[in-house]
């Protein structure tokens, strides 16, 4: 099938090219071919992608509460297409202002291309499985994901099973933290000059968290492959372009993931019903 000129790069040709691989039967791509929308509700942001067959065409992020200008944009959109529009949603957030919408909001009760080892499989975030299932379906067993959001969280793929993993603080989280829990210390933010000997307050928080937090993440990430034999590890989140900075040997998932995560479970799911 043709790629279609312009719009954003979506990481789909390596991602079908592994289905096939994995799948007794191809990609059935006719069934892409309608307008695919994926949104992404998140605690303080919304993320909305329209896919124009296997292509992510265009993004928009909007207020996450502002559920006025979501269906709004999302009328839009469907207004261009003279096909079939299928909406998919992740949502941490609220969407009580949503329900109207024909959004089909992934949950923990969706059928995932992993098993379910987690104990309390109601109080795990859709958003962790999501970007999870995704790196699953591209990479296979064998797996860690790391989401450096609002705070980042590692997740682990071994047997076909989802495991866990751990969640901590995120880079802002920890700033907000150090002001709102101490009586002097300012608010600081992330920073690419941090430097390891902090001879100032502020230097000292940059070198808390811009140094530590990367070193930490690499720990981790070192303890988990000494642990569960992991073969690949990928890194994704609004904050993984700063842990690139540090660390380079593993796979950072491109720009805008779980809005390609949302339509890769859409396409394998077709693939599965055909």
């Amino acid at each position: 099938m043709p790629w279609k000129e312009g719009g954003l790069p979506c990481a789909s040709e390596a991602t079908y090219s592994k289905l096939n691989e994995l799948s007794a039967t191809p990609t059935i791509y006719c069934q892409l071919c309608r307008m695919f929308i994926a949104v992404e509700i998140g605690n303080t942001t919304a993320k909305l992608g329209r896919f124009s067959a296997d292509r992510l065409e265009e993004v928009r992020f909007l207020p996450a509460k502002d559920f006025d200008a979501i269906t709004f944009i999302l009328g839009q959109w469907q207004a261009r297409s003279e096909e079939e529009t299928l909406f998919y949603g992740v949502a941490s957030g609220d969407t009580a202002g949503l329900n109207d919408l024909p959004i089909r909001w992934l949950n923990e009760g969706f059928k995932w291309p992993f098993e379910l080892a987690y104990e309390t499989p109601n109080t795990l975030g859709v958003d962790r499985l999501l970007v999870t299932a995704a790196a699953y379906l591209t990479y296979g067993d064998g797996l860690l994901v790391v989401s450096a959001g609002t705070c980042i969280t590692y997740n682990v793929v071994s047997g076909g099973q989802f495991l866990g993993g751990a969640i901590s603080p995120g880079w802002d989280m920890r700033y907000a933290a150090m002001q709102e829990f101490t009586h002097a210390l300012p608010r600081a933010k992330k920073t690419t000059h941090a430097k390891l000997l902090g001879t100032n307050t502020l230097g000292s928080l940059h070198a808390g968290v811009d140094c530590a937090l990367p070193l930490e993440v690499e720990a981790m990430i070192q303890a988990y492959v000494d642990a569960f034999s992991i073969e690949h590890v990928l890194i994704c989140g609004g904050d993984s372009p700063a842990l690139e900075e540090h660390i380079k040997k593993y796979i950072f998932a491109p720009s805008n993931y779980e809005l390609l995560a949302l339509q890769l479970l859409y396409a394998n799911e077709t693939n599965k019903s055909h």
